[in-house]
């Protein structure tokens, strides 16, 4: 079969021509990068730092909803003064369905994690072996939702100064400065009989005056004195040196 050729007219050859320069005159389009807040918002959800050097942002504190719509749940209390040594806490939740606590801390557990409106759960805040620390448990009731804050004291120290009475056989009498960071007041405990020698004299806000008699024995003998401060201990160890013994007559 034979084609036929038509011939062009010189005004569409120019058309062509020209729309086919356009094309080639536009740059291709660049792959658009994004906004540094996307990239800043990626890393975040990683737990990384953003490539930028934008910080990771840190977890935020739960928020408590306790009405929303027909939804709502109420715990019997919202703030837990926990101390350092292993603790409990019973929590009654009033709430329109069943509810559910979960904690966002290792150190706060929860016994039963879901019941209904009525029931109980039981916190238990391991002891703290450091600084003060906040966790918290989050009940949540369809879309409700309330916190309990527990704030866990730091460790809490008594101490000392000097720590340790080291001593010649001769009756003699010492200060101490007492460190107390717990928030109970202080006081001397009971002086056992083996350390009879040992007596408490004076005692002031800060301090606590010793006494000892003269050692007789040839024998060094050690004693100890506690101080007590809530659930905190810490002993004064007292080293007296024996007597120097007898010359015998000549």
């Amino acid at each position: 079969m034979n084609r036929i050729r038509l011939p062009l007219s010189a005004g569409f050859a120019c058309a062509v021509i020209a729309v086919a320069s356009v094309i080639a005159a536009v740059p291709p389009l660049a792959e658009s990068a994004p906004p540094p807040s996307a990239v800043s918002d990626a890393a975040d959800a990683a737990g990384q730092p953003a490539a930028d050097g934008t910080p990771s942002v840190a977890p935020s504190v739960p928020t408590s909803r306790a009405t929303v719509g027909s939804d709502f749940v109420r715990l019997s209390t919202t703030e837990w003064p926990a101390v350092d040594i292993k603790g409990y806490l019973k929590v009654k939740v009033t709430s329109s369905s069943k509810w559910r606590a979960d904690s966002d801390s290792f150190w706060l557990t929860i016994g039963i994690k879901t019941g209904v409106s009525g029931k109980t759960f039981t916190v238990t805040a391991a002891t703290n072996k450091g600084d003060q620390r906040v966790g918290h448990v989050t009940v949540q009731s369809g879309q409700a939702a309330e916190v309990l804050t527990v704030t866990q004291s730091a460790v809490p120290l008594v101490t000392t100064t000097p720590a340790r009475w080291d001593k010649g056989p001769e009756a003699d009498t010492a200060t101490f400065t007492i460190t107390n960071t717990t928030n109970r007041p202080w006081a001397v405990g009971v002086i056992k009989r083996r350390s009879h020698w040992i007596r408490v004299i004076d005692q002031t806000a800060d301090t606590v005056t010793l006494s000892v008699e003269a050692n007789t024995s040839i024998k060094p003998r050690t004693g100890r004195v506690t101080i007590v401060a809530g659930s905190r201990r810490y002993r004064i160890v007292v080293a007296q040196a024996g007597a120097a013994p007898a010359v015998p007559a000549q």
